[in-house]
């Protein structure tokens, strides 16, 4: 398997109020300085829209050569955060929606579907063994992060392997010094967000930990 390593879930100041020091700006420079091939800017329940992107992308950019990046979203559901990639709109799936719901809209949509920091105790967040049915539709888990380390990290392997689901890498970074600090690794770099989603659906990726540093225990995002 190649060396293309991609941060599947990063937060920016922009849209995340949780996420103040983390200036999109800063993205590209700090998946560069991390050896990254790129990431995917995954705000809760907003999705950049192409042109602001490549806005971005222009500002930021200059001096620095083959780091992409790309537009996703953290969908908060009844009861899961689920990264989305190549969404279209997110009109049917506000939030708070059915875990379902979700994965209908994304299938219509030809999008991919990772569920994210799948221990994490806050609100009425549950993990997926609440969920024995939900199989089919959500194509990874969320195995390593700057919220899933350790016993949780473990236990995630292992719910993988039992529901099929690929593992999967990404920092839920707040915060610079988090930008890359778990990613997830794929064969070729993908041109945009729909072969982006087609290689997670198709398993072609794996989880990549560049980092055990802790990081600073982050403020939670009112989802």
């Amino acid at each position: 398997m190649g060396r293309f390593i991609l941060d599947l879930h990063m937060h920016t100041s922009r849209y995340s109020p949780c996420a103040p020091l983390l200036e999109p700006e800063m993205l590209i420079s700090r998946l560069h300085e991390r050896g990254l091939s790129g990431g995917v800017i995954t705000e809760h329940d907003m999705l950049w829209s192409e042109d602001e992107l490549q806005e971005l992308i222009h500002s930021s950019s200059e001096g620095v050569e083959g780091v992409r990046l790309y537009r996703g979203v953290e969908i908060s559901a009844d009861h899961a955060h689920i990264l989305a990639f190549g969404l279209e709109s997110l009109a049917e799936t506000p939030r708070g929606c059915p875990i379902q719901r979700v994965i209908d809209v994304a299938r219509e949509q030809g999008a991919a579907l990772i569920w994210a920091h799948p221990y994490l105790v806050y609100r009425n967040m549950l993990s997926p063994e609440h969920f024995p049915d939900i199989r089919l539709g959500i194509h990874g888990l969320e195995v390593s992060s700057s919220m899933t380390k350790g016993d949780d990290s473990k236990r995630a392997k292992s719910l993988a392997q039992e529901r099929g689901w690929h593992m999967t890498g990404g920092s839920d970074a707040h915060a610079p010094e988090n930008v890359g600090i778990a990613a997830t690794e794929f064969p070729f770099l993908p041109q945009d967000e729909k072969a982006l989603a087609q290689a997670i659906i198709a398993g072609q990726c794996r989880p990549k930990v560049l980092s055990t540093k802790s990081s600073t225990p982050r403020k939670k995002c009112s989802s």
